[in-house]
């Protein structure tokens, strides 16, 4: 992100460019305030973090109006509550690849589940009757249809779970 916070400083602010030896740790130095937004009853802060650096709790936002399409409702009272398998803004380099994994791991378990395509766009080949591709829809009230989440430990979603006691499973893929 240098060129592109170096350019906004130069072009918009008029001010000199951080250099690339200091902007990594300009937060540490200049002691700047920031917050993690999940719940210290969860995983409290640590002792060894200094002042300016918080935890607060999850954010929850009003669930939006939502109204499922019709082939959804029907999957839903098609059988037992299904498990969520999503991975929202995570980007991986085969698909499909990773489809054929989580089909395998969900013809195992014999559950029914809803796939979210997510950014990855994943089950957008032949799904199985027992599980239901999905694409945006509000966890808010998705989450109070299912019976677990598996998902990429997203602070929204892993909030969203915990709030409607869904029993979670996080898949990390960076970072999480």
């Amino acid at each position: 992100m240098e060129d592109v916070i170096n350019t906004w400083r130069e072009e918009d602010l008029n001010i000199e460019p951080v250099p690339l030896t200091e902007g990594p740790f300009l937060q540490y130095t200049q002691k700047i305030p920031f917050t993690y937004c999940w719940s210290g009853a969860l995983v409290p802060k640590p002792a060894d973090w200094p002042k300016h650096i918080d935890v607060c709790g999850f954010f929850f936002r009003d669930a939006p109006h939502y109204e499922p399409p019709a082939e959804l409702v029907r999957f839903l009272e098609a059988g037992p509550a299904p498990i969520y398998i999503g991975f929202g803004s995570i980007v991986v380099d085969d698909p499909d690849a990773l489809t054929a994994i989580l089909l395998e791991a969900v013809a195992l378990c014999g559950q029914r589940v809803l796939l979210s395509s997510g950014w990855s766009k994943l089950g957008t080949s032949d799904l199985p009757a027992n599980v239901f591709p999905i694409s945006d829809c509000p966890h808010e009230w998705l989450f109070q249809q299912v019976s677990a989440v598996v998902h990429h430990g997203g602070a929204g979603t892993t909030a969203c779970g915990l709030r409607y006691s869904r029993p979670t499973t996080i898949v990390p893929f960076f970072g999480e």
